[in-house]
């Protein structure tokens, strides 16, 4: 079966693939219409030389260079005992996801809080920040956990979001609909062309 063969099919059946991918993007955008809402906030720090800890130059900067210290510091958000700390520090009803990411270039790590209130989410991103301080400057003293950006989150809500639905909605629609119209048909019968009679 050829390019050809396959265009072909599809546009011999278009009024079924066009049906097929419109309920895709509809099945999409209601799905991801009647999602609850999730706000983002994030936030950055960064590690620095202590102005009080006793450590060299040089020693401080390969530290930094060799990228243990951001890792550790990534994990060290998403702890226990700094989750545990915070989550004591800002009461809420509902579940909240943090995670960590590392910015090597920068020796920074970037803190994402995500949750059904902008506000909750934001306090829930300073006091993990402030428990990440206490933490991780007792256990290298030598360094400091500096604050680049605090916790904010937009007003709009990072989801649901019924416009991506509607798309990836389609897609999955038109290319499932392509996919069965090529399976059900026999590979060994010729296709015609549309200005050919069918005997």
């Amino acid at each position: 079966m050829t390019i050809l063969d396959v265009i072909l099919i599809l546009f011999r059946r278009w009024p079924i693939v066009l049906a097929v991918t419109a309920l895709g993007g509809l099945v999409g955008y209601v799905y991801e219409s009647t999602q609850p809402e999730v706000f983002l906030a994030e936030g950055r720090v960064l590690i620095g030389p202590s102005l009080t800890g006793e450590a060299s130059i040089v020693e401080i900067t390969d530290s930094l260079a060799r990228g243990t210290l951001q890792q550790t510091l990534a994990e060290v958000v998403t702890g226990s005992e700094v989750r545990a700390a915070a989550d004591a520090q800002v009461p809420r009803t509902s579940a909240y996801v943090v995670t960590s990411l590392v910015i090597p270039e920068a020796n920074a790590v970037r803190i994402s809080i995500q949750g059904d209130d902008p506000g909750r989410a934001e306090e829930l991103g300073a006091a993990v920040i402030a428990e990440v301080e206490i933490s991780f400057e007792a256990s290298y003293p030598i360094y400091d956990v500096v604050l680049l950006a605090e916790p904010t989150s937009p007003e709009q809500p990072q989801s649901p979001n019924p416009e991506l639905g509607l798309v990836v909605g389609a897609a999955i629609g038109g290319m499932l609909v392509a996919m069965g119209l090529l399976f059900a048909q026999d590979p060994d019968l010729p296709v015609s062309s549309p200005g050919m009679s069918e005997t």
